[in-house]
């Protein structure tokens, strides 16, 4: 299994389409190189991202701050591993 096809079945299993996960392909390709540790605990917390964007949010405030923390950690993330900076392509 590929990274992309690992995001596509997480996107069937939680009915999302593929491309809402394309964002979190870097994120995965790197996680699938790591230890098995880091791994397992960068796939877990994205497919929770992919869980909470499919299910029913709790209200509004839950919601906006979930999506918030979830793009402060990919920010961070990729800021250490890729040197990447908000607003840089």
């Amino acid at each position: 299994m590929t990274p992309r096809q690992f995001l596509e079945s997480l996107c069937r299993r939680h009915g999302l389409a593929p491309r809402q996960a394309e964002p979190l392909l870097p994120l995965v390709q790197l996680a699938w190189a790591a230890r098995p540790a880091v791994r397992r605990r960068i796939l877990t917390d994205v497919e929770q991202h992919l869980l909470r964007r499919a299910a029913p949010a709790a209200g509004p405030s839950a919601a906006s701050e979930g999506e918030e923390a979830d793009r402060r950690l990919l920010e961070l993330v990729a800021r250490l591993m890729h040197r990447w900076e908000p607003g840089t392509t």
